[in-house]
């Protein structure tokens, strides 16, 4: 299966649809849009192989001794983890090791809505 981030025509109705869809390896690229459409029922604006896309940054949040810190907005773990002292909610008073009781998530999307970050 190949995954594919897809943009879809709606038309400016919201519908719940995939933003990442796994496709049969056996569908040629060029079928991909009809694939999608005809499983899903929307027209495509356009799709993308993930592997071929840049790193997209995503809200993560850092923790530290099983105390929220930071969230901050990154390409994958390491990243959050590299940015993390360098943004104002850190803790300041002392200095965790990046490698010692720190812990990162990803935040779902309800999350960064309901945490006001979007």
């Amino acid at each position: 299966m190949t995954e594919y981030s897809v943009n879809w025509e709606t038309n400016g109705i919201d519908v719940d649809l995939p933003k990442i869809v796994k496709v049969p390896d056996d569908i040629p690229e060029d079928e991909v849009a009809n694939w999608l459409s005809d499983n899903y029922g929307w027209l495509v604006k356009s799709f993308c192989d993930v592997k071929k896309m840049p790193p997209q940054e995503k809200m993560y949040r850092v923790s530290w001794l099983e105390r929220v810190v930071v969230h901050v907005k990154a390409t994958d773990v390491i990243d959050a983890k590299e940015k993390a002292p360098n943004e104002e909610n850190w803790l300041h008073e002392t200095s965790p090791s990046l490698d010692s009781n720190v812990e990162v998530d990803e935040l779902t999307e309800k999350e960064i809505k309901e945490l006001g970050l979007n």
